[in-house]
């Protein structure tokens, strides 16, 4: 039974991990797409923000 819960617990935490991973992607996606000029500086930061 806690075999079970901790196989369960592993796969939602991986499951979370690349949703987030995903999630990150997509928003460093749209800052790059923006065709302002503090659009670099933006996908930047949502890039170094995931190492924190």
């Amino acid at each position: 039974m806690l075999f079970r819960l901790t196989l369960i617990a592993l796969l939602v935490a991986f499951g979370a991990l690349i949703l987030h991973g995903a999630w990150q992607t997509i928003r460093t996606a749209r800052a790059a797409a923006a065709d302002d000029l503090g659009a670099p500086a933006r996908a930047a930061s949502v890039r170094n923000a995931a190492w924190y």
